[in-house]
């Protein structure tokens, strides 16, 4: 993610945020102007070290993995909170449809709540400077509790809203 003030600056490699996610190309397709769409699989998150000199189009730097990190006093609680989660996240996917039925099977299975975590905040219509924080977070409990937070606040501001719609204001007829 581009660091605020990055309009200003665009064209001359603008800062990026500390935090990123090591991804793998898993599929690319060119344009006809010459772009590419890629499709990335997330591998690992990491903390940019140092960006290098630029050798191509394409950003280079030495990063550092970082491993998520578990401080759970005990199992039960910590499937507490991934039990929260998963019913916050279901409740507040974007559509509220039938589930694609690979993302079911996903969810069903036993993910751990990492990557629980990192699946909702993708999926999620959050503020990217939200999802930033989230990347940032390899403390997982923390990552999880924020999350939930940010899922509450949209709960709050769609019932918000369908109450200011209901009931709908009388006609001039």
């Amino acid at each position: 993610l581009l660091e605020p003030g990055w309009e200003d600056d665009y064209e001359s490699r603008p800062p990026v945020a500390q935090y990123a996610c090591l991804g793998k190309v898993v599929a690319h397709h060119r344009l006809e102007d010459g772009r590419y769409n890629v499709l990335l699989l997330g591998v690992q998150r990491v903390r940019i070290v140092q960006e290098l000199a630029p050798l191509r189009s394409f950003r280079q730097a030495k990063v550092e993995l970082v491993d998520d990190t578990y401080d759970f006093d005990s199992r039960t609680e910590r499937q507490e909170l991934q039990d929260s989660l998963l019913a916050a996240f279901r409740k507040h996917l974007p559509c509220a449809c039938q589930l694609p039925e690979q993302l079911e099977d996903m969810l069903s299975s036993q993910l751990s709540l990492g990557l629980l975590t990192d699946l909702a905040a993708y999926a999620l219509p959050l503020e990217a400077e939200v999802k930033q924080k989230l990347l940032a977070e390899c403390r997982v409990r923390e990552r999880a509790e924020t999350l939930l937070s940010e899922v509450e606040k949209l709960a709050a501001a769609a019932s918000t809203n369908s109450a200011a719609a209901f009931p709908p204001p009388f006609s001039e007829n």
